[in-house]
């Protein structure tokens, strides 16, 4: 019974980690895009100003 147990145990672990893997994708996929909006707002303010001058 013991081994079940304690298999159990890492199943239920590997589950905590995938879950816990997807999570910080999704985050850090969600601050790469933010962060290449940021770029592209950054660049076509720029080039605005250029059109400007």
């Amino acid at each position: 019974m013991r081994r079940f147990a304690y298999a159990d145990m890492g199943a239920e672990k590997r589950c905590i980690t995938m879950q816990n893997g997807n999570e910080l994708s999704r985050i850090s996929i969600f601050l790469i895009m933010l962060s290449r909006s940021l770029d592209f707002v950054v660049t076509s303010s720029q080039k605005f100003r250029t059109i400007l001058e």
